[in-house]
């Protein structure tokens, strides 16, 4: 299932402003080494092509939406 975010920080690396509807693709794994654990690596909603930038889990909203707003690959 594809989740969805909307930012609520401004990212200065990736032009990421609030209110920005963004996809997630994977958590990022914990290191104990590092503070990780809440970092999400995500992309713009319909930017296919784009990069993937980390965002911290604090600074998005997920929502649900009523249907899948993008393709789901089988």
């Amino acid at each position: 299932m594809i989740r969805y975010y909307i930012a609520t920080s401004y990212n200065q690396n990736n032009l990421c402003k609030p209110g920005d509807a963004l996809v997630r693709y994977e958590i990022i794994p914990s290191n104990p080494l590092l503070d990780e654990s809440n970092m999400y690596r995500v992309r713009h909603l319909f930017d296919y092509g784009a990069p993937l930038f980390v965002m911290n889990k604090n600074d998005l909203i997920e929502f649900v939406p009523a249907k899948e707003l993008e393709f789901s690959p089988a």
